[in-house]
């Protein structure tokens, strides 16, 4: 009903206005005339468009909706303005986009699943992806974060640090105050996610870490030791002792157990995804 329709109808007096208002904008519900002025349909607001005959659940939903969609674009735009990365590609990983191809690749696939399905439960997890480079391991870690984040409506925050990334754009800030305080509030924001990937922890190391990049990692991993972390690596256990010391080890395994997945004897991943 067309607003300049409506007070045209309603001046008329071929409208007859019901006290109920309307759900959605609050204005009265009306509806035309019929013999004996009584209303020939149920209410409607020519404001809005809601109409009373479709029930109040179609409002509920297209309210549920509409929050959905609100939580979609805030988890959306902190997911890509929080994270760091050299490619915004990655963000296209998908679960049903991994390849596997064989036995060891669809356990592995299964095992990603399984970690999905406990986050999205709100356990509190903790799990360490490792392996040789190239295996597929960023691929299922981000896949975990976009399925979690549908699977819970976008009610999560989630996160992904590249970490030679991230110190490469810490070093390169140095000198610059301006730099520093936009660096630093981001991995402000990166602790208050509710689920982070730290990816490719150790490849910045040469068989043992500066005190700069152990306390960078320290910090990060700090923060994970009430919420939920993915890590990827291509170090064993006894090699991110070595590099990062028994403490940051401990905090990289707590709540680890039966979330880890070892990706050992595959080949390089990327080619055959590229290759798709």
């Amino acid at each position: 009903m067309e607003i300049e329709q409506f007070w045209t109808d309603f001046n008329r007096g071929n409208l007859y206005q019901f006290n109920d208002l309307c759900p959605t904008c609050g204005h009265p519900l009306v509806a035309f005339k019929g013999r004996n002025d009584e209303p020939l349909s149920k209410g409607a607001c020519p404001y809005c468009g809601y109409r009373a005959e479709k029930g109040h659940l179609d409002i509920v939903k297209q309210t549920d909706e509409f929050y959905r969609q609100a939580r979609k674009n805030d988890a959306i735009n902190f997911l890509t303005n929080v994270s760091v990365f050299t490619t915004f590609s990655i963000f296209n990983h998908r679960f049903d986009k991994f390849i596997a191809g064989t036995d060891k690749q669809r356990q592995l696939l299964d095992q990603a699943l399984k970690v999905s399905d406990r986050l999205v439960n709100n356990e509190l997890v903790h799990s360490i992806f490792t392996g040789g480079t190239g295996t597929g391991k960023t691929h299922l870690a981000i896949s975990v974060l976009q399925d979690v984040l549908e699977r819970t409506a976008y009610r999560k925050k989630v996160a992904f640090v590249d970490f030679q990334e991230l110190l490469t754009q810490k070093k390169n800030a140095i000198g610059s105050r301006e730099d520093s305080r936009k660096i630093d509030g981001q991995i402000a924001k990166v602790k208050q996610a509710d689920i982070i990937v730290l990816d490719d922890l150790g490849a910045e190391s040469s068989g043992e870490a500066t005190q700069y990049n152990l306390d960078l990692a320290a910090g990060l991993l700090k923060s994970r030791e009430d919420k939920a972390l993915i890590l990827t690596t291509n170090l064993k256990g006894n090699e991110l002792r070595t590099v990062y010391g028994e403490r940051v080890l401990s905090r990289i395994l707590a709540h680890s157990a039966n979330n880890n997945l070892i990706f050992n004897s595959l080949s390089d991943y990327r080619l055959k995804e590229g290759a798709k």
